[in-house]
Parts: C-alpha cells; sequence; structure tokens
C-alpha cells in the first residue's frame, strides 16, 4: 500500500498549507482525473514542503480511508455523555444537601461570635398558615449550616487572597449630624490634657475620701509622658476606604463615629432630670467613653481623611448640655488622648482595657474631689490572649487573629465580695449569688476573657469591699464599658452597686437611692449609645421618666 502524509499545521510556505497532502479520490473524480494520476505531482511537492516547513509530521494514513462525517449520536448516548459531564456535580450536591439536613451535624452555638444560633422553629398551625414557620425555617437552616465556622473562614481567605487586607470598612456608616458649635465659656469642661506632673499632684492630694482609700500611699507617678494625638496612623501601602461602619487598618480595626443630635439632646435631658431628681439626696455624675477611633486616630486625620464626626466636639456638646447644679459631667477623652500612645483601647474589641477604665476613674476623682489609688497598688493578673467583637463584625479574621489582643485584669486591694444576680428579687437582704471578684479566665477560650470583669454582662452587680467600716455607697448604671471601671471605685465606698440598664428592672433610680441608701450616682455610657435613642429609652426607664408619665 502507497504512504502518504498528513500536514498536521498549516504554514505559509505552501499554499496547501493546513489540509491533508493525500490524494483525494472524490476531488480528482470532479475534475475527470483519476486518484492515481495526482499522485506523481503531489511527491514533489510534499518533498518541498518537507525541505520548507518543520510542521510537517509523518504521520501513516490509509490511501482508501477518504474522511466521512461522524454519525451522530443515539439519544441515549447523548444522554451517557451528558451524565459523564455533571454526574460528580450533582454527586457532590446531593452529599452537600444530605449533610445539611442531618441534624446532629448542625451546630447550636457560634464560638467566634460568642451567640447562640437560630433554634429549630416550633410547628404550629398558625405559623403555617402566616408563613411564620417557611420565615424560621430558613433563618435556622441558613444560621446553622453544617460545617458554618469551616465556611466562614474559607471565606475570610479567600478574601485575604484577593488582597483585601489593609484598610477596610464594614457596614453601614451611621447617622452623622453636624455637631453644633458651643461658645467657650468659664464653666467648660477642662479640654487641656494634664502633664504628668500635674497628674502626680492630683493622686497625692488629700481630696475629700472619709478614710475610704484602705491602701497605703504608693508611687502616684502611672502616666508615661502624655502623647496626644500619638496613636495609631496610615502606614505605607495600607489603604483606605471611607465608607461603612467598621474601619481597619492592618491588624487594628475602630468604629466609625456618628451623631444624632435628637438622640444626644435626649440623653442631655436624662441626665439633668436625674440630677433633678435626686436633689439632696445623692449627687449624679455623667461619665461619655470615647470611641478608641478618637483616641487612637488624630483629630486632622479623622477630619481630613475619614470625614466622621468628631467626638471631642461631640462630648463638649453632651457635656455643656448638662446644667443641672446636681450634675457632673466628667470629661474623659482628653486624658485618654493624653495617654494613647499606651495601651487603653483593644484592637480587636470595642472596649478599653482595664488600664483606659483606670485613667477614666482618676479623671472622676478629679471631679469628685476624692484621691486616686495609684495603679501600683493593683495587682496586674495576665488572662492572656484574646478577640472581640471587630474580630467578629470584619471578615479579616487572619490579620486581626495575627496580633491577637491581651486581657489584663487589676485586682483591687482590700477585703472584697462580688455578688450577682440576674432575676428581679435584689435587696438590703439578698444581693445575690456570691462569686469571684475576678474570674480566671486564663484557661477560656479566646472569645471570653473581657468576662472576667463582673463575670460577664448581669442586671445587678454588688461589689462589697470590708476594709472599709463604713456606710458609704454608691450606684453605677453602665453599659459593658463599666465592667472594668467598678473595681476602681471600690478603693473609695464599702459597697458599690451595679445595674447594667439594658437588663436590671427590679426598681427606678429614686427607689433605688431610698433603698440602699447610696450617696453617689454614676451614669457611665459610650458616646454611641447617649447618641442611639435605644439606649437613651433604657436609660429613661431606669430613672423613671416612663413612670412619671404614666
Amino acid at each position: 500500500m502507497k504512504e502518504t502524509y498528513v500536514m498536521k499545521h498549516g504554514t505559509g510556505a505552501s499554499k496547501q498549507g493546513g489540509r491533508h497532502l493525500a490524494p483525494n479520490p472524490r476531488a480528482a473524480a470532479r475534475h475527470g482525473r483519476s486518484a492515481e494520476t495526482e499522485t506523481p505531482s503531489v511527491a514533489p511537492n510534499l518533498e518541498k514542503a518537507r525541505e520548507i516547513s518543520a510542521d510537517i509530521t509523518d504521520v501513516p494514513v490509509s490511501e482508501a480511508s477518504p474522511s466521512k462525517p461522524e454519525a451522530p449520536k443515539s439519544p441515549a448516548e447523548r444522554r451517557r455523555s451528558a451524565l459523564h459531564r455533571t454526574g460528580p456535580f450533582f454527586t457532590t450536591l446531593a452529599l452537600v444537601t444530605i449533610l445539611a439536613w442531618i441534624l446532629p451535624l448542625r451546630p447550636t452555638v457560634a464560638e467566634e461570635e460568642k451567640r447562640n444560633l437560630t433554634p429549630p422553629p416550633e410547628f404550629s398551625v398558625q405559623n403555617l398558615l402566616d408563613g411564620t414557620f417557611f420565615r424560621q425555617t430558613e433563618s435556622w437552616f441558613s444560621d446553622t449550616f453544617t460545617g458554618r465556622s469551616m465556611w466562614v473562614r474559607a471565606a475570610q481567605r479567600v478574601r485575604g487572597i484577593y488582597g483585601w487586607n489593609d484598610v477596610v470598612i464594614y457596614g453601614t456608616g451611621p447617622k452623622a449630624d453636624e455637631v453644633p458649635v458651643q461658645a467657650t465659656d468659664s464653666s467648660a469642661p477642662e479640654t487641656t490634657p494634664r502633664t504628668p506632673e500635674e497628674d502626680a499632684q492630683v493622686q497625692a492630694s488629700p481630696g475629700k475620701d472619709s478614710g475610704a482609700n484602705v491602701v497605703p500611699d504608693a508611687d502616684p507617678n502611672v502616666s508615661p509622658t502624655p502623647t496626644p494625638w500619638g496613636g495609631d496612623s496610615i502606614g505605607e501601602g495600607e489603604y483606605l476606604n471611607t465608607v461603612g461602619m467598621l474601619i481597619q487598618i492592618g491588624d487594628t480595626a475602630y468604629e466609625w463615629p456618628g451623631f444624632d443630635r435628637s438622640a444626644a439632646d435626649g440623653y442631655i435631658e436624662q441626665m439633668n432630670r436625674a440630677g433633678a431628681l435626686l436633689e439632696g439626696r445623692a449627687h449624679v455624675y455623667s461619665i461619655i467613653a470615647p470611641l478608641s477611633t478618637s483616641v487612637m486616630l488624630s483629630r486632622e486625620f479623622r477630619e481630613e481623611t475619614l470625614d466622621c464626626t468628631l467626638e471631642e466636639d461631640a462630648l463638649t456638646y453632651l457635656e455643656s448640655g448638662m446644667t443641672n447644679p446636681n450634675l457632673t459631667p466628667v470629661r474623659i477623652i482628653d486624658a485618654l488622648i493624653a495617654h494613647n500612645s499606651e495601651y487603653i483601647y483593644f484592637r480587636t474589641d470595642h472596649h478599653w482595657t482595664a488600664l483606659g477604665a483606670y485613667y477614666a476613674y482618676v479623671e472622676w476623682c478629679v471631679s469628685a474631689g476624692k484621691r486616686p489609688v495609684p495603679l501600683s497598688a493593683y495587682t496586674p493578673i495576665d488572662m492572656g490572649p484574646y478577640l472581640g467583637t471587630y474580630y467578629e463584625a470584619s471578615n479579616q479574621a487572619d490579620l486581626l487573629s495575627a496580633n491577637k489582643d491581651n486581657v489584663i485584669a487589676y485586682d483591687p486591694p482590700g477585703d472584697l465580695s462580688l455578688y450577682i444576680t440576674d432575676y428581679a428579687e435584689d435587696s438590703p437582704e439578698y444581693y445575690g449569688e456570691l462569686s469571684p471578684v475576678l474570674w480566671d479566665e486564663r484557661e477560656a477560650e479566646v472569645w471570653f476573657k473581657y468576662a472576667t470583669f463582673l463575670a460577664g454582662d448581669h442586671a445587678f452587680c454588688v461589689l462589697v469591699n470590708d476594709a472599709i467600716q463604713d456606710d458609704s455607697a454608691c450606684l453605677v448604671y453602665k453599659n459593658s464599658m463599666g465592667n472594668p471601671f467598678v473595681y476602681f471605685l471600690t478603693q473609695h465606698y464599702h459597697t458599690v452597686y451595679v445595674c447594667d440598664y439594658r437588663y436590671y428592672e427590679t426598681r427606678n433610680l429614686s427607689e433605688f437611692v431610698d433603698t440602699y441608701k447610696v450617696q453617689d450616682v454614676i451614669f457611665l455610657n459610650n458616646t454611641m449609645q447617649a447618641e442611639w435613642w435605644g439606649s437613651v429609652d433604657l436609660v429613661a426607664q431606669q430613672i423613671g421618666y416612663y413612670d412619671d408619665e404614666e
């Protein structure tokens, strides 16, 4: 049998490039020639093509095997081919579906988020008819998907691969009204941070404590040289997106400050009302803690780059409106700024550290005319690495967790006891269950370390210092920012009553003061809560505002 050759890749050197060089009987017949007569004329061309082109590959083919169109596949063959291609996909989908519906594998708790996941719906005819059952089923199914934590972490890593890991914004920004400009007057709160020497003088002054300080004199110099506006900043190669609620700069997260004037006016009204209500019975203090954003990032950066609310101005507005003579607004932002080179705010959480709370306590002492107990008198306890709320809210888990926070608790001197309860049954005879003063969270998961303070958030807590032998007592209304703060008050009062205004329901402010015979009342909130109507309403309920309306 005669051998012919096929050109695999056509070249520009041959007019027949890309077509086979074997004789084509059908073409020869159309032109009145036979395949045998065409063959000699092809051979010389073939030799020439071999010399010109390296793309000619010797592949023996049969001269008698002209190309034929492929026969169409039968329906059964097409089905088998389709099944071959899609089978793996549908098999995987079926397996994932089966896993998703296996109830024992569905998680019930998200440890990273410190919350219980959505429970399965309870079936009833009413729920079925009004559609509630299906909506609850959808929420339960999506919130408790099998392997939920694994998928969340995988999504975070994918985002990291694409380089979303320097400065990122998450969520939707808060309402931001313009902060009214306040006229300067002699009664405005102090706005200049004190020097270390002034701090030392404050801590050495006798104040007006009635024998409350149970610690011998200690070194009052707890403050390094202040570094106003010397906190974090955008570094080389880091980028900023200017929309959203949560700002991430490298391994540190910040919350976007906003301002709601209407809610702020409501908070001012409630603080003035509390002062008037307790006149002649107890003095009222208002402490508003700023976000770390306003302490750790410079005013210029926040104003020009972030274009967000300047909380020092918002705080001036809030504090200047608290005019009742029985009410003292305690300005703490300036002192925190002066210490912002220290570890006073967590990087992965919205709370301040116990050190930050201590500097707020020193400012309260200045306003209350008390002598602050030096930090060196407390026993520091390292509870270990911590990941907080910003870590939960962001998708940058790898960056934030690469440099975890650290929780340091300061054990107060004295003979202390802590009682806690979440039920409306407290009384002077029953404070609640006895609890460790500081919970040992050194072996706990990284998500729970902040619970070392007051064992977490409870409706009612009482700290008793039996080393102070008098009837001194104060009441603190707080959210979770107040948890580390209240420990420092134990050096000035025999009893520190702590009500979480989000949960406490037993008695209103006036009833509480009369029942427990407190001399001072402290409202401790943060700026975002002091400018949010939901929080303002809760504070109003504690004061008894709505009781009076009824």
